[in-house]
């Protein structure tokens, strides 16, 4: 049987595991929505770290090659 000490110290741990899913899951929302409206383009790479094939260093609104 657990004693109060080792109880009180899984529930701390259990809690701190939850806290960074949660983190996690928030992160992972926050990227996807701000990929999303990047990936309307033709020419959008679907990779988190690289929007645009042809221009990956303008927006994609300015591009001469954007095409939805």
């Amino acid at each position: 049987m657990q004693t109060s000490i080792e109880l009180r110290i899984r529930l701390i741990y259990h809690d701190r595991v939850r806290r960074r899913l949660e983190r996690d899951r928030a992160r992972q929302r926050h990227n996807s929505a701000r990929f999303h409206r990047y990936a309307a383009c033709q020419y959008a790479t679907r990779s988190p770290f690289l929007r645009c094939a042809v221009h990956p260093d303008i927006q994609c609104e300015t591009c001469c090659d954007y095409s939805p």
